[in-house]
């Protein structure tokens, strides 16, 4: 039987993508009770339902059989028992998967592994893991010899590495730095320097640890500022900054076997130095004499991941009595390292209806249609992750006490396979670091709305349940004309407005308590911490504010001028996700968060928000294109794909967003021209070249093989003839002049000098064909203010008057710490009419939901 299967056999290759860990399908393990089936031909892993599947649909008959179980030993009684843990060691790389990392660090059981060769249809087991000569089940086979190949190819499968482990290591492991290219070429001064062996103190301040030693010249400098406020004033890189001397070396860090913590500012990087010992003579170090007294930046680093602690009992209701709740729906999500944000962000959406049909509802069609792609299939893996979540597979009650241990193993899911495929390519979100959740939902719906795009135009994704409509009023504050703007969004943001606390008085005498006992920290321990608590409807109305635009082109006036903005929403969402800025740059630039409560409400009403549109007593200021400032160039790095350095009001206003993000004016400028009126696709764009040396310039002048071409169908533009005129030409000489050279304003007034004798004998005609031109462009602008104004009357009924601003808060997300560089994310969810805490894989009744501190709020539309 088994010698007509081989050519569905094949042995995995070092390279290979080899599963045999998990079901590619389900997340099902080797480790869990039944194991999983592995492909001999694509190395797919499979659960003992959906081996049948992949059997129906691809002919495969022959796989390997895996079963993982925690050793038994024998304790002093005797007594049969699951290997207990051994000790747990402290981990000296920052890494997995690797010698020293945080998996040794972590006790690690010894299995047991069950193999054996399974066929189907006929669903004969032959064992590879015990003596074919002893007795066995009915069920397995051992009256064949197995072929060599067959063999090998298990022994391969069983000692290959799963390749999610293989990706985690990657993204996990520092590799260290590598040598230095400019170290062995460095110029040290002969200035006699020599350093003391200890006693070190910053020459430009009074820091005494995190110093860095310049190998040029011998200067002692501190290092730079943490993002918690910690470390240096930043001296030794504003000396490179100021000398251009590349290289220091970290004092304290420096080992008699020639290691220390070496920075290169050139190159930007941690580096080895090859001539560190010479380097260390120069100043007078002795390898021999020198003692580690300081962590390196990596230890600093490890140390940092090993002591992170989540003390904010409120957030996380420690303390109380929470009841844990089991069954569909309330699976946990394991932490993977650092992915608390993403187990938030995920439990929120699929606790959503909407997400839970598109995915849940047809999971086993994705199933059917990923069969032979599933690790690289995105849509399915969303459906996996949805069917994980909602299933109840993974979320088991303990039978009785003594099974509480194994169940708490076994329960929550490892999402690795989604993780890896959803942020491929993105640096941060495919690292183990702590990421923004707020960033990191926003990269999700995107890579969702993609992929749905992809399959079938979008035509079920589920994140346009999130979408709607702002509209921006802009007022020009000389001529008080007005020009209305949409724009797209997912994520409500709105500032918290602290002069709104209601508790004022409580803070101000709070924070005089914290100067009083500053020096007195048993005191303060004991102080009672007052948060300043700001109604959310404040927040609300800070965002709905009236701001000023500086450099708003009116065409009304011709020029640019100051104007008014106002935002509303035009067409209300289904879902509303609210995000409350928490996090600001403080002065010293470290990163803060407003540790602030804000009374979220459980219903509120949006109708205050809602846009009201053009009214009957305004006027539209017309639409017409802004001249771009220009300045000769004689490079030509960046082409653009449009024929006109001129952008349109739609434009300005994706320009005010990514200005705003404290991009450029004229990068903001090449980005839409570039990838058109897009402001999330213009961002990415920029991030891109933020390394052009053009990025900040203004547009060239777009080349024009035909400019001595007379058009003479070519429309004035009355701005520029406005231009010409203040001038002191005549109005038919302009008229004249701009049709001559295609209405470009530099070569008319160029046109005008050189033909000024032939302008002076302008004919009646002429001056009659002026005025003509003048009507003209009176009634065309006449006739763009109609048709602007009946665009935005039809814009303003895409908003329906009747639908409701009423909203339901269902969900929201808290993070714990003073950084979202660092810290805790957990979620909060009202399901069956009680709120639930999921707290990675750990799932329970709230008793009391924080909903005063959370980052991110969920809304239902009370319609919907």
């Amino acid at each position: 039987m088994l010698e007509e299967l081989l050519h569905q056999v094949q042995i995995p290759k070092s390279n290979s993508k080899v599963y045999n860990e998990e079901c590619v399908l389900t997340f099902q393990k080797v480790y869990d009770e039944g194991g999983i089936y592995i492909d001999f031909k694509k190395w797919f892993g499979f659960s003992e339902k959906f081996v049948h599947l992949n059997y129906t649909l691809t002919g495969q008959r022959i796989y390997l059989h895996l079963i993982k179980t925690k050793k038994i030993i024998n304790n002093n009684n005797n007594n049969n028992k699951i290997e207990t843990e051994p000790p747990k060691k402290r981990p000296t790389v920052l890494g997995i998967g690797v010698e020293g990392g945080f998996d040794d660090a972590i006790s690690q059981p010894e299995y047991e592994t069950k193999a054996s060769i399974y066929v189907l249809p006929e669903q004969k087991a032959f064992d590879l893991t015990s003596d074919p000569s002893s007795s066995s089940s009915s069920s397995s086979d051992h009256s064949h010899s197995i072929p060599k190949l067959i063999l090998d190819a298990a022994h391969a499968i069983i000692q290959a590495t799963s390749h999610i482990k293989i990706q985690e290591v990657q993204s996990w492991q520092d590799g260290g730095p590598s040598q230095s290219l400019i170290a062995s070429e460095l110029k040290q001064l002969d200035n006699q320097i020599k350093i003391p062996r200890y006693g070190w103190r910053c020459c430009q301040c009074d820091k005494t640890e995190n110093l860095w030693l310049n190998l040029t010249d011998g200067s002692i400098n501190c290092g730079r500022r943490n993002w918690d406020g910690t470390g240096g004033n930043g001296h030794a890189q504003l000396h490179y900054e100021k000398t251009g001397y590349p290289i220091a070396v970290k004092l304290g860090t420096i080992t008699p076997q020639g290691t220390a913590d070496v920075w290169s500012y050139a190159e930007d990087d941690a580096v080895i130095d090859p001539l560190l010992e010479q380097h260390l003579n120069h100043f007078g170090i002795k390898l021999n004499e020198t003692n580690k007294t300081e962590k390196t930046t990596a230890e600093l680093q490890l140390e940092l991941n090993l002591s992170l602690k989540f003390d904010d009992s409120r957030v996380t209701e420690s303390g109380k009595s929470l009841i844990p709740i089991y069954g569909p729906g309330y699976t946990g999500i394991h932490n993977l390292g650092n992915t608390c944000y993403m187990a938030s962000i995920l439990q929120t959406l699929f606790s959503i209806p909407e997400f839970q049909t598109r995915y849940f509802s047809n999971f086993e069609n994705f199933a059917k249609a990923a069969i032979e792609n599933a690790p690289e299939n995105l849509i399915f893996q969303i459906a996996k992750l949805a069917h994980g979540l909602l299933s109840g597979e993974k979320s088991n009650a303990p039978i009785n006490f003594d099974d509480i241990t194994n169940v708490a193993t076994h329960n929550g899911i490892e999402p690795r396979m989604f993780k890896q495929l959803i942020a491929q390519n993105h640096s941060e979100f495919s690292s183990f670091r702590q990421q923004d959740a707020l960033e990191y939902l926003q990269f999700l719906l995107t890579r969702i709305e993609r992929a749905e795009r992809a399959v079938d135009s979008g035509a079920n994704d589920p994140t346009t349940i999130f979408s709607f409509t702002f509209q921006e009023r802009f007022q020009c504050s000389q001529s008080s004309r007005v020009r209305y703007l949409t724009r797209k969004d997912n994520v409500l943001s709105i500032p918290i407005d602290l002069d709104a606390a209601t508790n004022k008085q409580q803070v101000e005498i709070y924070e005089q308590q914290l100067k009083q006992l500053a020096n007195d920290k048993e005191a303060l321990s004991q102080l009672k911490i007052v948060r300043p608590e700001i109604p959310f409807r404040a927040c609300l109305q800070s965002f709905i504010g009236q701001e000023s635009i500086s450099n708003f082109y009116s065409s009304a006036i011709h020029a640019n001028t100051t104007a008014f903005k106002t935002t509303r929403i035009l067409k209300f969402p289904q879902y509303l996700i609210v995000s409350l800025r928490r996090y600001y740059i403080a002065d010293d630039w470290t990163p803060k968060k407003l540790n602030v409560f804000i009374d979220v409400p459980d219903v509120i009403d949006l109708e205050f928000l809602k846009a009201k549109g053009l009214q009957p007593d305004e006027q539209l200021l017309v639409d017409e294109p802004i001249p771009i400032p220009t300045q000769t160039q004689t490079q030509t790095q960046t082409p653009t794909p449009t024929s006109t350095n001129q952008i349109t009001p739609q434009d300005e206003s994706i320009i005010t967003q990514i200005i705003e993000m404290g991009f450029s004016r004229n990068a903001a400028i090449r980005a839409i021209k570039t990838v058109g009126q897009d402001c999330a696709n213009a961002t990415e764009w920029i991030f891109q070249h933020i390394e052009d040396a053009d990025i900040n310039d203004p547009l060239p002048v777009p080349s024009n093989n035909n400019e001595n071409k007379k058009d003479d169908n070519v429309k004035i533009d009355e701005s520029a003839v406005e231009m010409l005129l203040s001038m002191g030409f005549l109005r038919p000489q302009v008229v004249k002049a701009l049709k001559e050279t295609n209405g470009d304003v530099q070569r008319a007034t160029d046109w005008i000098f050189n033909h000024i004798d032939d302008l002076g004998d302008l004919n009646e005609d002429d001056k009659t064909t002026g005025k003509l031109e003048e009507q003209k462009q009176e009634q065309n602008q006449q006739q763009d203010q109609k048709q602007q104004e009946q665009r935005q009357q039809e814009q303003n009924q895409q908003a329906d008057d009747n639908q409701s601003t009423r909203y339901k808060l269902f969900a929201f997300v808290t993070h714990i710490g003073s950084s979202i560089f660092s810290g805790h994310y957990v979620c909060h969810i009202n399901k069956e009419g009680q709120w639930c805490l999921f707290n990675d894989a750990k799932v329970a009744i709230s008793q009391d939901p924080p909903k005063e501190m959370g980052y991110l709020y969920f809304f239902k539309r009370l319609d919907f």
